[in-house]
Formats: C-alpha cells, structure tokens, sequence
C-alpha cells in the first residue's frame, strides 16, 4: 500500500505477519523482494508484526487501517 511521500507522492509500504519468535528483519524482506520485483516496487517501510492483520467479513486485508495505523505512529 502507499504512503505519503513529500519527494515522490507516496511510497511502497508493507505489513507482514510474522511468526512468534521468528528472526526476519526489514533488509532480509527488502532484499527477498528486491530480487523478484523492480526495484520502485520494493517497500521503502515495512511494518512487521506478529498479530493478527485486519481483515474485513470476506477475508481481505484492510490497507486503509494498516495506513492509518503507521501514520499515527510516525
């Protein structure tokens, strides 16, 4: 999903879900993305928790609450 960006508009974020206990760090991502996607595809953020996503009555992940939930933070 995407952020706002003061130079670009907006940038390429990600939220995973991470196993309890699991050793996986935001350059480890980058760089398994980096090697399948272009490179303006790879997330500048990536927000990695172990709860749950939300997600709405059919299952789909909310990008909006995800947004807003790293915008509040910043």
């Amino acid at each position: 999903f995407g952020l706002p960006d003061q130079v670009l508009g907006e940038k390429v974020a990600a939220a995973v879900q991470v196993r309890p206990g699991a050793r996986l760090t935001e350059a480890d991502l980058q760089a398994l993305v980096a090697a399948r996607l272009a490179r303006f595809k790879v997330p500048a953020v990536i927000h990695m928790t172990s709860e749950e996503l939300p997600k709405n009555e059919t299952g789909k992940i909310l990008k909006r609450i995800l947004r807003e939930s790293l915008l509040s933070k910043a």
